[in-house]
């Protein structure tokens, strides 16, 4: 197996019942990534210093004693808050491109959790996610992608899930080998997205 590293994204069906879960764990992320900026800004207030992932190990481990209910979702995902939160205070501080950051609103922050996949585990079987604490969650995608996803070959690192509002989707950080490689032949051929109205793809061959 290669290491070219893609991602895909599925359309996800829940139940009631992991309805209600995905939105309690997409509410513990956001309070955790918040809650560890507001320790994080009461200890430093705005210096410049980046905290270490084990100040903000530390800093997870206090509030999960002060706010219980956090231990009853799937404690991955948490762990990916206060990584992605390190990840952001080091960008920022390594470029001006980068905003420090900032508290995430119930109203403009996408609603989002990611788990981590276990070494030589498989989250799919057939159109069937495995998560963590959610249980099997049924999915539809592409026929392409399905095969892609159920390869031996198709190593997984991490699963994002998050809801745009109306649905909720996963998005696969996977390894695969790498894509074939067409032989360059020199000639070119020119495409017109915009020659009719069915939105096909017309090449100068015809």
């Amino acid at each position: 197996m290669g290491e070219y590293i893609r991602g895909v994204v599925v359309k996800l069906h829940l139940t009631p019942e992991q309805e209600v879960m995905f939105k309690q764990n997409y509410g513990c992320t956001r309070k955790t990534h918040n809650e560890l900026l507001n320790k994080y800004k009461a200890k430093y207030g705005d210096s410049n210093k980046i905290p270490t992932k084990n100040e903000l190990n530390q800093f997870l481990n206090e509030f999960k004693k002060e706010l219980p209910y956090l231990m009853e979702t799937e404690s991955t995902s948490l762990q990916q808050a206060r990584d992605d939160l390190h990840k952001a205070f080091k960008n920022s501080f390594k470029s001006k491109r980068h905003n420090p950051p900032k508290f995430h609103s119930k109203k403009k922050t996408r609603p989002s959790f990611r788990q981590t996949i276990r070494k030589d585990k498989k989250p799919v079987e057939k159109n069937t996610l495995t998560l963590r604490k959610h249980g099997k969650v049924t999915f539809s995608t592409s026929v392409e992608y399905l095969d892609l996803l159920n390869s031996p070959d198709t190593k997984f690192n991490n699963i994002t899930v998050y809801y745009d509002g109306l649905n909720h989707y996963a998005s696969f950080n996977i390894e695969t080998d790498a894509p074939e490689q067409l032989p360059l032949t020199g000639e070119h051929i020119g495409c017109d997205i915009n020659s009719n109205k069915n939105g096909w793809l017309v090449t100068s061959e015809g």
